[in-house]
């Protein structure tokens, strides 16, 4: 179970997801299949596709695609190129290719020449440029070449470049979509099965006593931990719960079975082999029994097989899903993961399973991670990834983002208006459990689309760069200091409020770009941080004293509903709005 990435273990599953993809879709040219794939990986919700062939090279190819955002058309162009052979550094003419093809797109004087010298069959590429010059497109360079560090950083052409380094960690990041089926998971030493009555079960279930070498061995070759990818927590390796099953493995393994929860797995059929004793279950995932697994995993690998492990048992439970006769593979993948989000919510954990991890793996997180991965930031949905793959994550140019709390506390605050409905600043600062317990309070968290997380995000790390620099002067410290932390939340609220009535659309791309440019947010957050801190003052916060003040409904929201917005703040939240410069170019995804 190495942490480290390998991607000639990778690279076979994506060229075989590919080639699933050309037949699937009866697409005859490889480069196009790549590329169909990415898109439908990549991008959210891609449609009116296109394909054009090179005409210069053997193995490079372009597809067009749009997609919805802020409620407006997006137009795409990937240009994908195909190496020869796996594993090859990008040559120089992919590079020489790129700085060709920015003229078309930056600098006035050269824009008409270059786009004249450029013609596709698909007629799609005026389109494009429109779109382009209204900030409506992107472009992007997809290849499944290493990236040459130092070609790569001479370029001047700001056309992203994806390389096979990106295209491997995409799929870590996304193997439910991205990879083909599990290799299938074989228990040994299986004399019987015990199936529940259909009448009992609305979903084959079945049970087993299997042994944990068993797994162990298949873990070794799922090197990246793809068994796992729909648990809905990394695995922790420090815990009282953890060095009690290593302890029960090591020394009592005979006691093994009746001790422990047992493992959840998830299947699409199985296969008793009664002769041989052998259960085959295809493509397998564990949703519930990550901790025991890893566990006992690292307790083998620290201390070596002995032959008293090897006899150690567990109890396992198997929900098999077959797809039903005239079931559209769309549909049959629905079902699999309402069954499992179920089954992740209502399994027995002997960590106690909180609120939010139940929906970690839901549509609207799946949808923000792969909106903030195209950004180069890791979401973290799952509760400690980021520290388990810093250095992996780190090593391909991610940054850390925001965890799924963070996130439904921002977009909590941002309907500053709706303490009725459970959310508000107060709330997402006093209990961030109550926004996901409550199923409509976290239906309209959910509703949110990727774009205005990912505005929410941003805006709150500006506004928090910005009190950052404030500390530097005595009045500002000294406000910010009086409000705490506890003020977050109520200042990030006003910031929505004001950047609101300065115009701003809240999920459009334009408002994207904007929030991108490093702007200086300082006027702005030194007048609020003033005027929260005097209204603080005047309604009594040093006497409550601020946890209390801003947890507080009555207080927190309704500072935030009754400030005025004086006319200098929205001067001073239009100057952060407002378009972005000519030659500043807008892409939607964001170069290495």
């Amino acid at each position: 179970m190495s942490d480290d990435i390998d991607d000639r273990d990778v690279w076979p599953e994506i060229a075989s997801a590919v080639a699933d993809a050309g037949v699937r879709l009866n697409i005859g040219e490889p480069v196009h299949a790549f590329a169909r794939w990415f898109a439908e990986l990549y991008y959210d919700g891609p449609s009116n596709f296109a394909y054009s062939s090179g005409e210069d090279e053997e193995g490079t190819g372009g597809l067009f695609f749009d997609t919805i955002s802020g409620g407006r058309t997006v137009s795409h162009l990937i240009l994908a190129t195909l190496a020869p052979k796996y594993g090859e550094v990008a040559p120089s003419s992919f590079y020489t290719n790129a700085e060709v093809l920015w003229p078309a797109f930056d600098g006035a004087s050269k824009k008409t020449s270059a786009r004249r010298s450029l013609a596709d069959s698909t007629g799609r590429l005026p389109n494009l440029f429109a779109r382009w010059d209204e900030g409506w497109a992107d472009i992007l360079l997809l290849t499944n070449f290493r990236c040459h560090p130092a070609r790569d950083r001479a370029m001047t052409s700001l056309i992203p470049r994806h390389y096979l380094e990106d295209l491997v960690q995409d799929v870590l990041d996304d193997f439910e979509d991205a990879a083909p089926r599990m290799v299938p998971l074989k228990l040994h030493e299986i004399d019987d099965v015990l199936v529940a009555r259909a009448e009992d079960s609305d979903v084959r279930t079945s049970v087993v006593f299997a042994r944990l070498r068993d797994f162990i061995k298949y873990m070794k070759a799922d090197t990246h931990d793809r068994l796992f990818a729909r648990n809905i927590r990394h695995f922790k390796t420090a815990g009282k719960v953890n060095d009690q099953i290593r302890a029960t493995f090591n020394d009592s393994p005979l006691e093994f079975l009746y001790s422990n929860n047992g493992i959840t797995v998830v299947g699409d059929r199985i296969v008793h082999d009664a002769a041989r004793r052998e259960l085959q279950i295809d493509n397998p995932r564990v949703v519930n029994g990550s901790q025991t697994l890893h566990s006992v995993a690292r307790a083998f690998e620290v201390r070596g097989s002995r032959s008293t492990d090897l006899d150690a048992t567990v109890v396992v439970r198997i929900v098999t899903m077959e797809r039903t006769t005239g079931e559209t593979p769309a549909a049959a993948v629905a079902a699999k993961k309402t069954i499992v989000d179920k089954i992740a919510a209502r399994s027995n954990s002997q960590n106690p399973i909180r609120s939010f991890n139940l929906v970690a793996n839901d549509g609207f997180n799946h949808s923000v991670r792969r909106f903030f991965r195209r950004k180069k930031i890791h979401y973290e949905n799952r509760e400690h990834e980021w520290r388990q793959r810093k250095a992996e994550l780190a090593a391909e140019g991610y940054v850390q983002g925001p965890n799924l709390k963070r996130l439904a506390q921002l977009i909590a605050s941002f309907h500053w208006e709706g303490s009725e409905q459970g959310l508000g600043p107060a709330r997402a600062y006093s209990n961030v459990g109550k926004l996901f317990e409550n199923e409509g309070t976290y239906r309209q968290i959910a509703s949110t689309t990727p774009e205005l997380a990912y505005q929410l995000y941003l805006s709150f790390v500006r506004m928090e760069s910005a009190l950052k620099a404030l500390q530097r002067d005595s009045r500002a410290r000294q406000a910010i200091h009086a409000l705490g932390t506890q003020a977050r939340f109520a200042l990030f609220a006003l910031i929505v409020r004001v950047l609101s009535e300065s115009g701003a659309t809240w999920g459009s791309a334009d408002l994207t770009s904007s929030l991108e440019l490093d702007r200086d947010w300082s006027p702005l957050m030194t007048a609020i941080v003033n005027s929260v801190y005097n209204d603080f003052l005047t309604l009594g916060g040093p006497r409550e004293g601020a946890n209390y003040f801003f947890k507080s409904v009555v207080h927190g929201d309704q500072l935030v509903r009754e400030s005025a917005i004086p006319a200098e703040w929205v001067t001073a939240g239009r100057r952060i709005i407002s378009p972005r410069p000519p030659g500043v170019v807008l892409s939607l995804v964001t170069t290495r």
